[in-house]
Order: C-alpha cells, then structure tokens, then sequence
C-alpha cells in the first residue's frame, strides 16, 4: 500500500514533461566481463558517393623548329693536310680551278695541256698552250719553259715534256711547282699532284674524296623546346676521320705468301691495281680453270710461282697507245700490321726500280700514306688483324 500516492504521480508527471525515458545506466557488479554486446558500437560512416576530382592537365611547353648545318673540317696529323684520292686543285695566280688526282706514284706534279706549241720570245723558250676541262673553260696561256723532262716508259717511245713554274694550291696547301705540261685527255682528272707537292706537307686517305677544305655536309631540320634553342648550336663542325688507320710510306717491304723474303713495293695512290714483276709469263689451264706461272725475281733471288687466273686487266697506256691485257692473281699480303688478300696485274716490270707497286684497291680504307717517310711500316706495333 502505497503511503504518498500523491508524491509518486507529481515525479512520473515531471519525467514525462522533460523527456526522460529511462534511468541512466548502471555500472555492472564488480568481478564481471564486457561482452562485445555490452560495448558501445561504432558508428558507421555514412556512405556517399564519391565526387571526380579534376585532373590538372601540364600547359604545353613551346616549342620551335630550327636548322642545323653539319660542316666537314681538314684534319692533320703531325701538321700534315690530310688530302683524298681526289682534291680540287686551284690556280690562284689565274684564278681558275680543276679537278685533282693525289698521285703518290708521281715524282712531279702535272697538268693537262692541249694544242702545245714551243717558240721563243726574248732570246727565251717559251710555251703557248691550252688548258681545259677548268672552272672558266678552256684558257689560252703563254709562259716561259724552264726545263724538258723525258719521260721513258716500257714498250711507250719516250715523251719530252716542258715544264713551267706554276703556282697549285690544295687546301690550304700553296707552292710554287715546277709542273709538267702533258696531254691528259685520255685520264679523268686535268691536274695530278704528285710527291713533289706533298712532300713535307702532306698525307694521302684515298679513301676519301675532297677532304682538303671546309663543306656543308648536310642540314637537318628538328623541333626543341623553345626555352632551350638558344643553346642548341646552328653549326656542327666535324673533322674528317682517319681514326685507326696506319701510316705508310712512299716506299716499304711487303710479305707475300709463297714468297720467302720481303719484297721492296712503291706505294702508289694514283696506280687502282697492285702490280708485280713477272717473268717468263706463261698462262695455262688447270682443271678447267686460267691459271699463270712465272718467275719472281728480287736482290737476285728467283720464286717460281703459279696462281689461278682471277681476272683480265686491260690497262690504259699513255699517248694515246692500245691498252694491254694483263692477268690479274690473288695472293695474301702482309705490309706491317695489315694483312689482306690483294689483287696483281702481272708485267714485266725489269726496267722499273722496284718489283711491286701497291695501289689503290690495296690502300683505300686500310692505310694513309706519307711520302716524307720510307720502310716505316714494320716500325708499327703488330695488332690483331
């Protein structure tokens, strides 16, 4: 029985106006556990959907265009003018240009001229002549002779030749010549440059061709970002390359294989096949193919060799005579450090001073040579070839 029913009906009147649902909790009795019911729950984070965040897209870097231009530059060795098989050859002093052979072959440095005639003028001889196949054409010139030179060459009748003071220059290069006069109709190049040009001067890459002087080699057009084109150079100069090459000497010593001693060899720019000296030449068939036999002689030591028949030369003699057929062989050759199978037209070369002549086909690519030295190739350290 309720003792103040009064009181109890005021507080339940009181909790409902305030909002009061329930008491406030009470603490569990001592000594007992949470369960994970009895731990209050996390609450969720509201899900909401994800907003796409703008990619900020780099502005674009400007950019130009330029031109380079890659320039070809000499280059030297030992301050000598590395020249090619071919240079253009000036005439300063007649303002006339032509084109160049490097002969180093050549003891004297000649040039193309037609129509030649000798007459005298002031007690002197003088020579009246033309020169063609210049920049300016045919030009007529009248100079006075200094000297007549014979040139003597096997089954050829000698040749008397005048010879005038002429001012050449190859490059940078420039002399004062005493050059031979001499019909070149017949050869390609007006102008061959030989050993009294280069001499001191000079060293001959005939694998290579106009080399002597500055050229545009080729332009080339690229894009850049525009901040850094002025530290792009316009202008790229390149030195020609002669990297690796060996250098030989107007004269040296060759190996041949089959052959026992060393065998002295003129080095010949201006020469496209090697040559060597072959006699009592007798030609052959062996299995169905040409094959030569012949006798090699040198310091009076005889080889007898025989050796297929690789080709059929025909040669290009001077004076307008017949060209003559000359068997070409195949045989390995050691110069120095370099080893290489070489092509030989064979002759009779007695009435020349030296049994071989290394050529073109033998040098081009493999070899630079310096006609200011001689026998220099077996002073170089032997690489692995």
């Amino acid at each position: 029985m309720i003792r103040f029913p009064a009181i109890t009906a005021l507080i339940l009147t009181a909790a409902a106006l305030t909002g009061c649902q329930s008491l406030p909790p009470t603490e569990p009795p001592a000594g007992t556990t949470k369960t994970r019911e009895d731990r209050p729950k996390a609450e969720k984070p509201v899900s909401r959907p994800q907003e796409k965040s703008a990619v900020e897209q780099p502005a674009p870097v400007p950019e130009v265009t330029i031109t380079q231009t890659y320039i070809q530059t000499p280059t030297h060795i030992d301050g000598k003018l590395v020249l090619g098989f071919s240079e253009e050859g000036k005439l300063p002093d007649l303002d006339l240009t032509m084109p160049a052979k490097i002969d180093t072959g050549a003891g004297r440095t000649s040039l193309d001229a037609q129509n030649i005639q000798q007459f005298e003028r002031d007690g002197r001889p003088w020579v009246r002549f033309e020169l063609p196949r210049t920049s300016k054409g045919v030009r007529k010139l009248e100079l006075p002779i200094q000297d007549f030179i014979s040139i003597k060459r096997p089954d050829e009748e000698s040749q008397r030749r005048p010879v005038v003071n002429l001012t050449i220059q190859i490059g940078s290069l420039t002399q004062t010549l005493a050059v031979s006069l001499n019909d070149r109709s017949n050869f390609e190049f007006p102008m061959l440059v030989g050993r009294d040009f280069l001499k001191d001067l000079a060293i001959a890459d005939v694998g290579k061709t106009y080399i002597a002087t500055e050229k545009p080699l080729k332009t080339v057009r690229r894009t850049v970002p525009k901040a850094f084109a002025h530290a792009v150079d316009q202008t790229i100069y390149q030195k020609v390359s002669v990297a690796g090459l060996p250098v030989l000497g107007a004269l040296e010593r060759i190996h041949l294989n089959g052959v026992d001693e060393p065998l002295q060899a003129r080095v010949d720019t201006g020469a496209e096949t090697s040559s060597l000296d072959a006699r009592d030449l007798e030609e052959f068939e062996k299995n169905g193919q040409p094959w030569v036999r012949f006798k090699l002689i040198s310091n009076e030591q005889s080889f007898n060799l025989e050796l297929p028949v690789s080709r059929i030369a025909e040669i290009k003699r001077h004076g307008g005579l017949e060209s003559q057929r000359r068997p070409v062989v195949s045989i390995k050759t050691r110069v120095g450090n370099i080893d290489k199978v070489t092509e030989f037209t064979l002759r009779d070369r007695s009435s020349y001073e030296f049994p071989v002549l290394l050529a073109e086909q033998f040098l081009a690519n493999t070899a630079l040579v310096d006609v200011s030295e001689e026998y220099i190739a077996d002073k170089l350290p032997r690489g692995n070839q």
